[in-house]
């Protein structure tokens, strides 16, 4: 055979090779791609099924005693779910006892608690209530003794999950300085890290802290929380300052007054910065 024939034969042989390869290819992805619709999956309701077994009570072995109300409840779900609970069955079975006094929870944040617990999710209706606009500070105070009391129960189970809920729901119903103070207020009593952040950054955006001057929330904030007060006012100043500066950079605002302080030396009048920022 001579060298053309040769090499025309092995073009021809690894010719073939690759059509049988790609055809190979082309039927595993045909097969890991299949033509019909796949199977639809509906979304899980473990939560939903879980509640209906704490509102039918079937199986029910422990009853809770909160206050004027009883609340029938399954001892394994609640150990699943609390670390709290599983330590007071435990003691409860050394006692043979199948019921539990609860002092100290208010009814309402006690079935909150209990819904958490089953479905993973607060009730609508008390993010509703969270959620609801409240004017006036009877309104406002009343939300947060009902925020107040739904972080309370959560801390004392280790539900920290609902913890977190209770906060972001107070989050999004903050639409004004008045409603900003008092979630702040509330947050820094209930060790709210998270939640006080995000009160700290909108009472120190631009224009909120100057409408919030000498309101009944700037006089609550300044009685019960003077350091987190002083805590905005330097977030406020800073970015004041950070502002003025790039403006002195472009000649485009005013330089702030300065004058001496006590000690003789000169100092940045503040109130001017807050005249130019507009705050």
């Amino acid at each position: 055979m001579n060298a053309r024939l040769y090499i025309a034969s092995a073009c021809i042989l690894q010719s073939q090779q690759s059509a049988r390869t790609n055809m190979a290819h082309t039927a595993l992805s045909s097969a890991s791609s299949p033509p019909g619709r796949l199977v639809e999956v509906p979304p899980s309701n473990i939560g939903e099924q879980l509640l209906r077994l704490l509102e039918s009570k079937e199986g029910a072995d422990v009853t809770f005693l909160v206050g004027s109300l009883e609340f029938a409840a399954h001892t394994l779900v609640l150990s699943a779910r609390s670390p709290v609970f599983r330590e007071t069955f435990s003691q409860q079975k050394q006692q043979q006892k199948n019921s539990v006094r609860v002092d100290g929870v208010g009814e309402a944040a006690f079935a909150a608690l209990l819904h958490f617990a089953y479905a993973d999710v607060l009730p609508a209706t008390t993010t509703a209530e969270l959620l609801a606009a409240a004017t006036g500070n009877a309104a406002i105070g009343a939300r947060m003794e009902a925020a107040r009391d739904l972080i309370a129960v959560a801390d004392r189970y280790g539900m920290d999950r609902m913890r977190l809920l209770c906060e972001r729901a107070l989050c999004e119903a903050v639409v004004n300085a008045d409603t900003a103070a008092s979630t702040l207020v509330l947050a820094v009593r209930m060790r709210c890290a998270q939640l006080k952040t995000f009160c700290v950054e909108y009472l120190a955006s631009p224009g909120v802290l100057k409408a919030m001057m000498g309101t009944d929330a700037y006089l609550s904030l300044k009685e019960l929380c003077p350091d987190v007060l002083v805590e905005i006012m330097e977030k406020v100043v800073i970015e004041l300052l950070l502002v003025q500066a790039n403006g002195n950079g472009s000649g485009s605002s005013p330089a702030p007054t300065q004058r001496p302080n006590h000690g003789g030396t000169v100092g940045v009048d503040f109130f001017s910065l807050f005249e130019i920022k507009g705050i």
